[in-house]
């Protein structure tokens, strides 16, 4: 017969082992070139930046910040051009190819502009000069790096003919136009869609050619919006001020209209159509990253519109956004549901 424990002993139990919270990190020692060359290529970079803004900050170039941009340059493109030449078919020798290269392409383009002049247009020298060599480079070596810069390249000579050939009418916006904004959102949307489509022809690049280019449209798309609110409010602010009839103040105050209306539905527009056109390269691709520009573009262009516009009552937006939004959720929860049960 066993007694029950006094009420003060111990009692012991199986012995429990304490949680160690261990923290394991492993360097892939093969990934260390690739991440030297960025910091390198960085580096050397940041050098030709620089070179090309101050080698002509006084008005007359100045020879030592040019000559090392152009040495920066050389040894970038010297590199990339040595790296091919020797092991053109490593894998690991990509990167050493492609980096340097494509940023000894930009620092060319911006040392042949440096050059020449800097007015204006010198951007159609540097932006010629870019996509050029990176279509070239592109086709010897197939890497997506000069993809981006001939981007950037077409990026440059399109804004800079635009600007010259169509105009952004910024000479009308403080005069209450309702064509300025709409010829930069056209143009906005001309290029992303150009772009993406040319850049579709070449499946090992095809998603990060739509997906760089989305990423430049949705910046300026939301640039585009800013300067509708900000004109907005000026226009307001000064139609303030017009309404007073008198030094006294008195005098009837008009109710505001907002010259910029027709610019703001159009460019609500223009967004709805760059969102449609990226969940359509989402759906052909799978791709997470047009969903998240299309996601973003939403996100940013109906709270604008409602600030651009001054909307009274912003309910009414929020009741068609949700009623939309909600009634494609509920149509995808029944469709995927119904091909569950199918199962």
């Amino acid at each position: 017969m066993s007694l029950p424990p006094p009420p003060d002993a111990e009692i012991v139990g199986p012995a429990k082992t304490p949680r160690q919270l261990t923290l394991s990190i492993s360097i892939d020692r093969a990934a260390l070139p690739s991440a030297a060359t960025a910091l390198g290529v960085a580096l050397v970079s940041a050098a030709v930046v620089t070179s090309a803004i101050y080698s002509r900050h006084s008005g007359s170039l100045d020879m030592s910040n040019y000559l090392m941009g152009v040495l920066g340059t050389v040894g970038l493109l010297g590199i990339a051009i040595g790296a091919h030449v020797r092991a053109p078919a490593s894998e690991r020798s990509a990167t050493l190819v492609s980096w340097p290269g494509a940023a000894g392409i930009v620092g060319a383009g911006a040392m042949l502009a440096v050059a020449i002049n800097d007015d204006p247009g010198s951007v159609y020298e540097l932006g010629g000069a870019v996509l050029v060599l990176s279509a070239g480079a592109f086709l010897v070596t197939r890497a997506a790096p000069f993809t981006l810069t001939a981007i950037a390249g077409a990026a440059l000579l399109y804004i800079q003919g635009f600007s010259d050939v169509i105009g952004t009418g910024s000479s009308d916006i403080g005069s209450g136009s309702d064509t300025s904004f709409i010829r930069i959102g056209a143009a906005i949307l001309v290029f992303v869609a150009v772009v993406t489509a040319l850049g579709w022809v070449l499946p090992e690049t095809r998603v990060l050619t739509g997906v760089v280019t989305g990423v430049g449209g949705l910046v300026a798309m939301t640039s585009l919006y800013v300067g509708l609110v900000l004109a907005g409010s000026f226009a307001s602010v000064a139609s303030g001020f017009s309404s007073t009839g008198g030094p006294d103040g008195s005098g009837q105050v008009v109710a505001f209209h907002n010259p910029f209306t027709h610019d703001i539905w159009t460019v609500l527009g223009y967004s709805a159509a760059l969102v449609l056109f990226w969940l359509a390269c989402s759906a052909v691709t799978g791709h997470v990253g047009f969903r998240v520009l299309a996601v973003v573009l939403t996100l940013i262009a109906v709270p604008a519109t409602t600030f651009a516009l001054s909307a009274r009552h912003p309910t009414w937006w929020e009741v068609v956004t949700c009623g939309l939004g909600g009634f494609v959720l509920v149509w995808v929860a029944f469709r995927s549901t119904g091909r569950a049960e199918a199962q």
